[in-house]
């Protein structure tokens, strides 16, 4: 395209997603009209809620884990949940939907500095949610589950999918796995880049210069070991884009 848009890889990573979402069979195939509860913050749960409907579910937005147990209690158990676990009452949300067998997929939306959720999740999500691939990732995992495998399965904890990158992403992320698990390094990293509006399959020297010097990545990654150890990990990865 001319104007280049269509090398953007942001562009395109957006544009695969609507991809999948549109090759996707109707939800119908996999419940009658699937219920869907959302307990999130305002602006997070109705963007959720209005996709999730738009493509076929019986979704909503929940005020309190009051609202959750009421239902549970009445029998409307939902096919998925969505919880923001920075809310004061996500553990009681986790603790009523884990009394029901089977129960609900369920999905957290967790901070990038605290991925190591205890929670017991089916995947987790890092702020700011993006309600396409939420919506992809939900009708994986139910369409999982109906077929009695993967994640519906066997429940994990903390689950958060692995993020891919360029040559140089690869690198800096190698260097983190010595202080953190290879998914949080690259989840870390990764949204670090985003805020200065950079993919990782588009991230170059300058850039990862750019957030070591501004302390970007050293204080998303705090959470997860002593500063010592955290300059040190950060003259590896300058030693790293010297030589790349």
């Amino acid at each position: 395209m001319a104007n280049g848009v269509m090398t953007d890889p942001r562009v395109r990573d957006v544009l695969r997603t609507r991809q999948r979402i549109e090759a996707m069979p109707p939800v119908s195939r996999l419940l009658p009209r699937p219920l869907l509860h959302v307990l999130a913050n305002a602006s997070d749960g109705l963007a959720i809620v209005e996709l999730f409907t738009r493509r076929g579910f019986a979704a909503g937005a929940l005020t309190s884990v009051d609202d959750l147990e009421t239902l549970a209690h009445a029998g409307h158990m939902p096919a998925a949940v969505i919880v923001d676990l920075l809310r004061p009452d996500a553990q009681r949300a986790i603790d009523a939907l884990g009394t029901r067998d089977p129960g609900p997929v369920v999905v957290g939306i967790v901070e990038a500095c605290n991925l190591e959720t205890p929670f017991t999740l089916d995947a987790a999500f890092i702020r700011p949610v993006d309600p396409a691939r939420l919506f992809v990732s939900v009708v994986e995992l139910l369409a999982d589950r109906k077929k009695g495998r993967g994640r519906g399965n066997k429940r994990i904890t903390g689950v958060v999918a692995m993020v891919d990158g360029n040559e140089l992403f690869r690198a800096v992320t190698r260097e983190l796995h010595v202080i953190m698990s290879p998914v949080c390094a690259g989840a870390a990293l990764e949204y670090t880049l985003r805020e200065l509006g950079v993919s990782t399959y588009a991230v170059n020297e300058a850039e990862i210069e750019a957030l070591l010097a501004s302390g970007r990545l050293a204080t998303a990654i705090r959470a997860y070991s002593s500063v010592g150890l955290i300059c040190a990990t950060m003259a590896r990865i300058r030693a790293v884009v010297l030589h790349h």
